[in-house]
């Protein structure tokens, strides 16, 4: 739709009020953003019910329920913001910091449930980048638009 008035043409406020955001005298019907946000109810539904989002959702608990998975994955996280810090301090890595976050990779590495998470986490992610694509390219902001 194009919102500016052809210099032939008048368009007073009310008119282009009513072509940006435009709401139906009828009752029942939805105005221009409840239509979007019915949209995007139904777009969250789909996307819970996608066998990536219920995998990651599953593989989350199953390491919210083990302690030692949690354990393995706050130490490791722990080690990354200490860093993370470091960097942004514009300090040099420590060795033991680099011998710690190494330790923490192997511990991640070779748990199971870390690592399907981390998995299932990857394949959601990738699916909601596109997913998040896709609306850019709708909206007129993506790479295709």
């Amino acid at each position: 739709m194009n919102y500016v008035a052809e210099p032939s043409r008048h368009v007073d406020e009310t008119t282009l009020a009513v072509q940006l955001n435009p709401r139906p005298n009828t009752k029942g019907h939805l105005t221009y953003m409840e239509d979007i946000i019915a949209d995007a109810v139904s777009l969250g539904k789909k996307i819970a019910a996608h066998p990536r989002m219920k995998a990651f959702m599953m593989a989350a608990q199953a390491v919210n329920g083990n302690p030692e998975a949690q354990t393995i994955l706050q130490e490791y996280q722990s080690a990354v913001e200490k860093i993370q810090q470091s960097e942004a301090a514009g300090k040099p890595i420590e060795v033991a910091d680099k011998r710690a976050i190494a330790e923490c990779e192997a511990k991640v590495a070779n748990n199971s449930l870390l690592k399907n998470m981390m998995s299932a986490q990857a394949d959601y992610l990738e699916m909601m980048h596109r997913i998040n694509a896709a609306i850019d390219q709708g909206a007129g902001a993506g790479p295709n638009s």
